[in-house]
């Protein structure tokens, strides 16, 4: 990546078709050279199937971005949260974790103009949901390299619709060393924004669960999830805010939201022109997913 210049990844429109189909084809002819020859044949994926992972909201684009020019495209993937219907069997192996809810990447390229691109898709889906699923080609040995170079593991062989044989691999959370780093991060934070809005906490506890991202007690305890270290900074306070806020309100009544509108405007902000802020919040903090 060139110096001062930035990444962001963002959900794809039907205007990024023509350069998402200029990088799948760039991929292919990649692919080609490295001896993969048999790997998205027939112009797979084709326009359609982009078509419709843009209906579905899981086709997202890497952008790069630049001083005083426009951001350029330079990767795509689909990130699908939930079962993936060809994982239900896999053969000569097994997941690394078989009851936690995970996400699947699938058609991912990058322009082969720009390193990095599979460690910039990596980062954004872990931070989503630590628990990623991905199968590729037996000649993708690219493909096999990165996954190995980012802690992936090989679980086994899955088979696709069409029969055609992959090879699966998986990587979960290290949920020891997220509980260390909640226990680091979390009652420090809670206490610094306790102070500086004026709430009185008896303890504070970190908790493991897939129900919330965090609660409060009739004793002034509060339980943070240990997920929270995984979230962007802005979205962590709101939850420890929204906390906070049943320090004084144990309910979801209009007081309680008055209260968390002004914290998160005060902590965050000014107001976003279509909703309350603590709603836009609430609504960008369920694209995450609990492990």
């Amino acid at each position: 990546m060139e110096e001062n210049t930035t990444r962001q990844v963002r959900r794809a429109t039907s205007r990024d078709i023509p350069r998402l189909m200029r990088i799948f084809g760039l991929a292919r002819q990649t692919m080609r050279a490295d001896g993969n020859l048999t790997q998205w044949a027939g112009g797979y994926p084709d326009e359609e199937a982009i078509r419709r992972d843009i209906r579905r909201k899981v086709s997202y684009v890497i952008e790069e971005l630049r001083p005083e020019s426009k951001a350029q495209v330079i990767g795509t993937f689909a990130f699908i949260p939930g079962a993936e219907p060809t994982y239900r069997r896999i053969y000569k192996g097994r997941w690394l974790d078989r009851e936690t809810p995970y996400g699947t990447i699938h058609r991912i390229a990058g322009d082969p103009a720009f390193q990095g691109i599979f460690a910039t898709c990596l980062d954004w889906c872990w931070q989503h949901m630590p628990n990623i699923r991905i199968d590729t080609h037996r000649d993708n040995h690219i493909m096999q390299g990165l996954l190995q170079r980012h802690g992936f593991s090989y679980c086994g062989i899955i088979y696709l619709l069409d029969g055609a044989e992959r090879l699966a691999f998986q990587k979960i959370a290290d949920v020891e060393r997220l509980r260390k780093d909640a226990k680091l991060i979390l009652p420090a934070r809670c206490r610094a924004l306790a102070e500086r809005y004026g709430f009185s906490v008896n303890k504070i506890f970190i908790k493991h669960n897939r129900s919330n991202w965090g609660s409060c007690s009739s004793k002034q305890n509060i339980n943070l999830n240990l997920n929270l270290v995984r979230l962007p900074s802005e979205l962590r306070d709101y939850v420890i805010l929204h906390e906070l806020g049943h320090l004084r309100h144990m309910n979801h009544g209009p007081e309680f939201h008055r209260l968390l509108e002004a914290l998160c405007i005060e902590q965050m902000g000014d107001r976003i022109p279509d909703r309350p802020l603590h709603e836009a919040l609430r609504r960008r903090l369920r694209g995450y997913g609990l492990v």
